[in-house]
């Protein structure tokens, strides 16, 4: 079981939670790994494109034409083999590509952001996350930014999309940033359950003390005593003692 669940599992165990709940976590247990899997392919696939994109700069600079289609064609083939979507920072003409599986994240149609600049990148990040997003991208710059971070996007039906975001900067002799490339894994539906596991906690929670308090009103509002006995049996379930 993942690492996660297990915590959350042996939260839900110590709190006293509904079996319910228990459920939930363990239905979701097959979601976290699939984020781990996914995690483990980005990284790959990153990797990848990094190498290729270093071997078509190289192949560009000494002008070696057949050397520039191979590498373009590995490339094409890296960015086909993920799941992710992938963008592509030239900083030389300032152009910013989004491969096909980028764009439908965003909800954009293949002949949609053609022509994009770093700003069209930005104009899609959730208003409340730009400045994140902005410290992202200077970070990359700097060779200062986290592994990875989430972000909220507009999807062009308006909804929300939590996108988890990577970046890996190539840099020239002098060390200049001369492409920024980066990774989106769409993570919505993980947010979504880790939202519904949280609200199920809390209300498991209420319920708890609310059976606690009624039971503690009971108890203080009568007037004999009572104990509670526990039978004590042997191997032959015959009584053969008591606890109070």
């Amino acid at each position: 079981m993942h690492a996660l669940l297990e915590r959350q599992l042996a939260r839900a165990t110590h709190t006293g939670q509904d079996l319910d709940v228990v459920g939930l976590l363990q239905m979701v247990d097959h979601t976290y790994e699939e984020y781990d899997r996914s995690r483990r392919l980005q990284d790959r696939a990153m990797q990848l494109v990094s190498e290729e994109l270093q071997e078509l700069n190289a192949a560009l600079r000494v002008e070696r034409d057949e050397a520039v289609a191979q590498s373009q064609k590995r490339f094409e083939l890296a960015v086909e083999s993920t799941n992710d979507g992938i963008w592509d920072w030239d900083f030389t003409s300032g152009a910013l590509w989004f491969s096909p599986r980028c764009k439908t994240m965003l909800g954009c149609g293949p002949e949609q952001m053609k022509n994009a600049t770093i700003d069209d990148w930005y104009q899609r990040v959730h208003a409340p996350d730009m400045e994140k997003a902005k410290a992202f991208i200077a970070g990359h710059m700097q060779g200062t930014a986290p592994p990875a971070i989430t972000l909220r996007f507009m999807h062009a039906d308006g909804a929300l999309r939590h996108i988890m975001c990577r970046a890996s900067a190539m840099r020239d002799g002098d060390g200049r940033v001369v492409r920024l490339v980066g990774v989106h894994t769409d993570i919505t539906e993980l947010i979504a359950m880790q939202e519904e596991i949280q609200s199920a906690r809390e209300r498991a929670e209420a319920a708890s003390r609310a059976s606690e308090n009624r039971y503690r009103s009971l108890f203080e509002s009568i007037d004999e005593g009572f104990c509670v006995i526990e039978m004590l049996c042997d191997e032959n379930e015959r009584p053969v003692d008591f606890v109070f």
